[in-house]
């Protein structure tokens, strides 16, 4: 640990990489984490590493910075950066000297001396849970997002012995983006079911689109949309999208990031399948738009989500088309939204983020 015990002025180092390189997931996290802390505006200095190669595809502007904000920009292969350290050279280093670093990835840039600190969104099958646990180790401080991974990191404090804190999820990036202006917006006509995230195998993709064959079929006039990358799922989803009855009202493409907020606040249902999450940010960016979501009935969704959305607890394409139809009426109350709007925001993610990184400091200085 380097620099002065005073946890009123941190200097914070994060890992921004994937901030600037990729869209959505752990790079919107990074990007509009540092965003919010940049508006706090806080007696802390935050240090930015962008170190690897890779095409910037967010704009200057969308990233939020300022010129008071260190960024330190290394454009070498991200293995250069362990070989660094192996001589002493880690991630805070190279950023002058930090206090504490907080990792985006789980395999992030290696830290020299700085206390560590990583977000915990995602939970390994059973394959890779050894690994996992044994990076987890490595860290001072772990940020979840749900209280079910909380428990499980707490089940496992023999083998890891980190400052476990819960934090809410920050999911009005589009809200922001609108200007506000969601309910001037006019809904897809026909309704659009719409689904966000590649075509992961838990993501059900294609029993999704069996579910709106069955519900054509029987008369119900609708859109599928299908927002996400092409690649993962591949020929298979494909050549079972272009086989289909419906296959005319079907999209499935990628959109750009300035394209989200109007394709989701248009859209008259979300679809988000998704076996063990850690966070609720998906439906939750739609329910902030007003946008009625149909989730997985697992615990991370139950517990931020609440009435607000639907669940599906089914296996069948029957089943999900009964699902769609009920979630497509589905009106959640006006002042839980209100509520979500206040609590779900980067703000109160960076607010919560700097409290838990002063307590750790503290602690750690004892």
């Amino acid at each position: 640990m380097s620099g002065a015990l005073d946890s009123s002025r941190l200097r914070l180092g994060i890992d921004y990489f994937p901030a600037a390189t990729h869209a959505p997931g752990v790079g919107r996290y990074a990007r509009e984490l540092t965003r919010a802390l940049v508006e706090l505006q806080s007696e802390h200095q935050l240090r930015l590493l962008d170190f690897g190669r890779g095409a910037q595809v967010m704009s200057e502007q969308s990233l939020g910075l300022n010129e008071g904000v260190l960024r330190r920009r290394v454009p070498l292969p991200a293995r250069m950066l362990g070989l660094a350290a192996r001589l002493g050279w880690g991630a805070d280093r190279w950023l002058g000297g930090v206090d504490l670093f907080h990792h985006v990835r789980l395999n992030g840039p290696p830290v020299s001396r700085a206390l560590e600190t990583h977000a915990v969104s995602q939970w390994p099958g059973p394959a890779e849970e050894e690994l996992f646990l044994e990076r987890l180790a490595q860290f001072d401080g772990l940020f979840v997002f749900c209280e079910e991974y909380r428990r499980r990191l707490l089940s496992h404090a023999d083998r890891i012995p980190a400052r476990v804190s819960l934090l809410p999820v920050g999911a009005d990036h589009w809200l922001r983006d609108l200007g506000g202006g969601v309910d001037s917006l006019e809904k897809h006509s026909p309704p659009r079911v719409l689904v966000l995230g590649a075509a992961f195998a838990d993501r059900r993709h294609a029993l999704i689109l069996e579910a709106c064959e069955l519900l054509v079929r029987g008369g119900l006039d609708l859109r599928l949309f299908l927002a996400g990358s092409t690649r993962v799922g591949g020929q298979e989803l494909r050549a079972r999208i272009e086989g289909s009855a419906i296959a005319a009202r079907v999209e499935w493409r990628s959109p750009a990031e300035v394209e989200l907020p109007e394709l989701v606040a248009g859209s008259s249902l979300l679809v988000h399948l998704c076996d063990d999450p850690g966070t609720a940010v998906t439906p939750m960016e739609s329910l902030l738009l007003g946008v009625p979501v149909l989730v997985s009935a697992v615990p991370a969704f139950r517990e931020a989500l609440g009435e607000a959305a639907c669940f599906f607890e089914g296996q069948s394409a029957t089943e999900l088309a009964s699902s769609i139809e009920a979630a497509l009426d589905h009106r959640p109350a006006p002042e839980l939204l209100a509520a979500f709007r206040r609590r779900y925001t980067w703000r109160e993610n960076a607010r919560s983020s700097l409290t838990a990184w002063e307590e750790l400091f503290r602690s750690a200085s004892l």
